[in-house]
């Protein structure tokens, strides 16, 4: 069930803004960094996103369940990945598919637990608000 482009996908402008605010102590809101992902939605990028994936009595794959992840706070967030190499950083190697940004976005603001999307977890721990995310499936 892995998508065959999944080790083309990489966004190095985005990595760039999100170094340079990070670099700039976090200062005020990233901006730029919003404005590029959300031309990255837009032009219907794709994100690498954790899966746990559902067989049937025959042990062949019918489906999945997006893997979330849950702070210490308790609060929910849908992970995705930039590059392949960030989630195998993490742990995950196989159970990995790639899907439209938009429709992450699209689920996490549904999602009445869902506080948003975390962009690399543990690489660059960016966090796309449920208001964002709603925002982008507003505006597309």
């Amino acid at each position: 069930m892995q998508n065959e482009h999944i080790h083309e996908i990489a966004y190095p402008q985005l990595e760039q803004l999100i170094w340079e605010w990070k670099a700039d102590k976090m200062n005020g809101t990233p901006y730029n960094v919003l404005d590029h992902l959300f031309k990255i939605f837009k032009a219907n990028g794709e994100g690498i996103v954790p899966v746990e994936y559902r067989y049937n009595e025959k042990n062949e794959p019918v489906g999945y369940t997006i893997k979330t992840m849950t702070t210490e706070e308790g609060a929910c967030f849908i992970p995705f990945f930039t590059r392949l190499v960030y989630g195998e950083k993490l742990g995950i190697r196989t159970h990995v598919i790639t899907l439209p940004l938009m429709r992450l976005a699209k689920i996490a603001s549904e999602e009445p637990e869902c506080k948003g999307l975390l962009l690399d977890p543990r690489t660059y721990d960016f966090v796309i608000p449920k208001d964002m995310c709603k925002y982008f499936v507003d505006h597309q």
